[in-house]
């Protein structure tokens, strides 16, 4: 088990309720696209991915403390049932992650999503939530 990790009770309700949630911004995203709000869109794709994966947690009645804690419980949990490495490489798209000069400068200057960029994060998005759907 994941060591940064914590066992707790089973929430329906707020497995439920996080799926509302999840839904409901991944409208918004696919709403800002039309719109060609990229980087809006591209953060409510990414949020959609976090509150899905809190879904499954709530389910699970699992508690985990950070991002590599979550992608290594989804790894041993649901083997090959999400896109993690699609996630990660989201996460990673505005940070500047990672190692090298380039990544330094992204991370000083920032960088604006583009409109691949935004597109691949709803279809990615989209997948995590009607996966755990399925799950909860």
């Amino acid at each position: 088990m994941v060591a940064e990790t914590a066992i707790t009770e089973p929430d329906y309700i707020q497995a439920s309720i996080a799926i509302n949630a999840a839904s409901e911004m991944l409208n918004s995203a696919k709403e800002k696209m039309k719109f060609r709000d990229y980087g809006n869109s591209f953060e409510d794709a990414r949020n959609v991915i976090r509150i899905a994966v809190s879904a499954l947690m709530f389910k699970d009645g699992m508690i985990v403390q950070t991002f590599d804690a979550t992608i290594q419980y989804l790894n041993e949990k649901y083997p090959e049932t999400f896109p993690v490495e699609k996630w990660k490489s989201i996460e990673k798209t505005m940070t500047g992650e990672g190692p090298g000069l380039v990544n330094r400068i992204i991370e000083i200057i920032g960088k604006k999503p583009r409109e691949a960029d935004a597109g691949d994060a709803v279809k990615v998005a989209n997948e995590f939530l009607n996966t755990v759907k399925k799950l909860v």
